[in-house]
């Protein structure tokens, strides 16, 4: 048996007529975002680490460019949409965003 499945934290009146339209497999559930934890206990070889959660936004956050080559709007967008997604990966995970679009995840 295979099911599509699209998980998001809301959905507009219209967005989802279309997602309802598109395959008789496809399963469209809401999650709420879950609040920040706190520290997060991980074993890693000979023994544990506490690590502080995730719980930057990257609309929070100034960048500064310290190159001669300045980034455009769109580059910095991508850059925020590659950071949002980066954190749902797993450690030490690389995205690559382009156009709005992730292009790796790794």
């Amino acid at each position: 048996m295979f099911y599509e499945i699209v998980i998001a934290p809301g959905y507009t009146p219209e967005g989802l007529e279309v997602l309802k339209g598109k395959s008789k497999n496809l399963r469209i559930l809401e999650a709420k975002p879950r609040a920040p934890s706190g520290l997060s206990l991980r074993q890693v070889a000979g023994g544990w680490l506490w690590q502080g959660a995730d719980s930057l936004d990257p609309e929070a956050i100034t960048l500064t460019c310290v190159s001669q080559a300045q980034s455009t709007a769109w580059q910095l967008e991508d850059l925020k949409f590659a950071w949002r997604a980066v954190k749902h990966v797993k450690s030490n995970a690389i995205t690559v965003a382009k156009d709005g679009r992730l292009l790796t995840l790794r």
